[in-house]
């Protein structure tokens, strides 16, 4: 939606992308990215509930896991045997695997604003 990974390209076909499973270059200046953006999370997430953590987690390894994973399978089935049909399929399957994982992410978020809400007279369902 706001096309980061549109403007890591370049940057990943000068650091040997372009090919196979690097077929879309962005994926390696995008890992750094994210290996970063991971680090942050793990000091911010720590101190969450269980259930959040989890919750948080698992949003996590959905939306990497389709963000570079099926985007790199999806790239080697481009760059090795051309077959739109099969990357559609893997496309719309890295797709929803983000979404879905988003939605794990912002579910560990409602959880711990539910949490620290609790005896304070916030209530999130009312704000």
């Amino acid at each position: 939606m706001i096309s980061i990974h549109e403007r890591l390209e370049g940057v990943g076909l000068t650091m040997g992308g372009g090919s196979g499973l690097l077929h879309f270059a962005w994926v390696i200046p995008g890992m750094i990215v994210a290996a970063v953006l991971l680090a942050i999370f793990t000091l911010t997430i720590r101190s969450a509930s269980a259930p959040a953590r989890r919750s948080f987690a698992l949003g996590i390894a959905m939306f990497f896991g389709g963000a570079f994973g099926l985007e790199m399978v999806s790239g080697a089935i481009l760059s090795s045997y051309r077959s739109y049909g099969l990357y559609a399929t893997f496309y719309h399957v890295e797709e929803l695997l983000e979404a879905v994982g988003m939605v794990f992410i912002l579910c560990a978020a409602l959880k711990e604003l539910s949490r620290h809400g609790r005896g304070s007279g916030f209530h999130p369902a009312v704000a």
